[in-house]
């Protein structure tokens, strides 16, 4: 059984499948030669050991079939092998009625192949796509809300779904906003400019009101404030509000910057500790 939701590199297809697509090969070179020798069955010598030897290539034939379907799902191609083996069971078989059911095994076959999609991922791509942590394990203990969105951010960006990426780390970057909020007492605010005002309210208080515990980390705040304005305008706000798309290129560049983004949030300086008012 392949399973859905992970990648297969052609090893990982072949090695536990290998027969079964050998057996798939060898079915459809073969199933020319099988209809043709069910045509040639009410004219085959009264001969025991001729029609025997049919009966097995029909045989084996059915075998590979159900070899093939017990490692990919083809439910019809199943059914219809059922079918032919049933009549393969009949003591008298008329050709014309075998060479039917082949036939329609065969469609039956090419239209379930038909079915079978995989999605090719370049080989640099798929640490991207596999990856865990793909912002390192800081930011993962750091910011478990945004895990599963940064998984996602590495997942659309291996399969070319460049807005999808961006949209993604636009939810990575609120959940960075969210713990910086926290860190500052703020409570909860339910956009990111109700944050960012109040992040700027507390970054433009009166020196004087402020503590030297603030006053030493007060810069670390002010440049992240500046980028996530910045992140607001540019980025985040565009891609909430179906403004514009983005290439291969830019996704790229944005994914970079939020996860360097992040990493600096994850190594910040400890909350400040405000002065309380008189």
């Amino acid at each position: 059984m392949i399973y859905p939701g992970r990648l297969w590199s052609l090893t990982d297809m072949l090695q536990p499948y290998a027969y079964g697509l050998s057996a798939l090969m060898d079915l459809l070179t073969g199933q020319d030669k099988a209809i043709a020798a069910a045509d040639n069955f009410p004219n085959m010598p009264n001969n025991q050991q001729v029609k025997a030897q049919f009966l097995s290539l029909i045989g084996r034939q059915m075998g590979l079939a159900r070899t093939v379907t017990e490692h990919l799902v083809m439910p019809s191609v199943a059914d219809q092998i059922a079918r032919i083996e049933g009549l393969l069971k009949d003591g008298d078989i008329e050709g014309w009625k075998l060479h039917d059911q082949l036939v329609a095994l065969r469609d039956r076959l090419n239209d379930e192949l038909g079915r079978q999609y995989f999605y090719f991922v370049r080989p640099e791509h798929v640490p991207m796509y596999n990856g865990q942590d793909l912002f390192g394990q800081e930011v993962a203990s750091q910011f478990p809300t945004a895990r599963d969105d940064i998984e996602a951010a590495g997942k659309c960006l291996a399969l070319g779904r460049d807005t999808a990426t961006v949209f993604h780390l636009m939810r990575v970057m609120e959940a960075g906003l969210r713990v910086i909020a926290t860190d500052m007492g703020i409570p909860y605010a339910p956009s990111w400019e109700s944050y960012l005002k109040q992040i700027e309210a507390l970054i433009s208080a009166k020196h004087g009101a402020k503590s030297p515990a603030w006053k030493r980390k007060e810069p670390f705040y002010r440049d992240v404030s500046g980028d996530l304005a910045m992140v607001k305008i540019a980025w985040r706000n565009p891609t909430m509000h179906v403004v514009r798309n983005y290439s291969a290129e830019e996704a790229d560049e944005v994914f970079r910057s939020v996860r360097a983004f992040m990493r600096r949030l994850a190594n910040r300086p400890q909350p400040p500790k405000r002065k309380k008012a008189a």
